[in-house]
C-alpha cells in the first residue's frame, strides 16, 4: 500500500479515517510522520505524492514523548499549544473547532508505545486525540487496540527491500563522492551486505543501515 492510498478503498476495504501504522523499534515509523508533514507543506507535493493532502487544511505533528512533557494541561489543545509555542490555547481553539466539524484537520500522532506503559496517567489525553475525526497513529507491534468504532485501518512498515537497501546506500555515500576514502568505505560495505546475509537483514531497518553507512564512511 502505498502513502497515496491509506485512507482509500483497497479492494472490499471501504475508505478509512483512522489509519494505525505499526513498526519495529528503528523501523521508519517517525520518518514516515515527517515525510508526511513535509510533503503535506509543499502544496504540488501534497497533491502529487499524498493524493489526499488537498483534504486537510490543517496536519498537526504530535510526537508523543514530547507531548506529554507539557502535562497535566486541561485539555489536549492546551498540550499542543504550548508544544508548537501558541500564546494561549485559545488561539489554536479557535482556529481547530471550525475545521474539525469539517473533518479538515489531520491528527498525525507518532509514537503511542513510548507512553504506553503510562497510558493511565495519559488515558485523557489519549481519549480525545482518539475520538478526531481524522488520525495516524505509529506504534509498534501489539502495542494498540482499535476499537470497532474507531473503524481504523491496520498497516505495517516492514522496511528496506533489497533495491532501497542500494539506493539508500549509493545516495548516502554520494554526498561523500570528493572524499577518498568514500569509495572503499561504499565497495567494502556492498561486500559485506551481498556476502553476511544476517548483516544484510539488519539493513533492512534504515536507522541499522544509516549506522553502517557512518561506519563505513571513516
Amino acid at each position: 500500500t502505498s502513502i497515496a492510498d491509506i485512507f482509500s478503498s483497497l479492494g472490499e476495504e471501504l475508505a478509512k479515517k483512522h489509519i494505525l501504522i505499526e513498526g519495529r523499534a528503528g523501523i521508519g515509523k517517525t520518518t514516515f510522520c515527517k515525510y508526511i508533514a513535509n510533503a503535506w507543506i509543499d502544496p504540488q507535493k501534497r497533491k502529487t505524492l499524498l493524493g489526499w493532502g488537498e483534504k486537510f487544511e490543517v496536519v498537526i505533528w504530535i510526537k508523543l514523548r514530547e507531548l506529554v512533557q507539557h502535562l497535566p494541561m486541561n485539555d489536549p489543545y492546551e498540550a499542543i499549544a504550548k508544544l508548537y509555542g501558541f500564546k494561549s490555547s485559545q488561539d489554536l481553539t479557535e482556529l481547530l473547532t471550525p475545521l474539525e466539524s469539517q473533518e479538515k484537520v489531520l491528527y498525525l500522532v507518532d509514537g503511542y508505545d513510548e507512553i504506553a506503559d503510562q497510558i493511565s496517567e495519559y488515558k485523557h489525553l489519549i481519549q480525545e486525540l482518539r475520538v478526531k475525526s481524522n488520525w495516524i497513529m505509529t506504534t509498534r507491534p501489539h502495542q494498540f487496540t482499535t476499537r470497532s468504532e474507531e473503524d481504523a485501518r491496520q498497516l505495517e512498515i516492514l522496511g528496506f527491500t533489497d533495491d532501497n537497501i542500494t539506493v539508500y546506500t549509493n545516495r548516502f555515500f554520494e554526498v561523500f563522492k570528493e572524499e577518498s576514502y568514500s569509495i572503499q568505505g561504499k565497495q567494502a560495505l556492498t561486500r559485506l551486505l551481498s556476502t553476511q546475509l544476517n548483516v544484510h537483514c539488519l539493513a533492512r531497518i534504515p536507522v541499522n543501515l544509516e549506522i553502517m553507512c557512518s561506519m563505513f564512511l571513516c
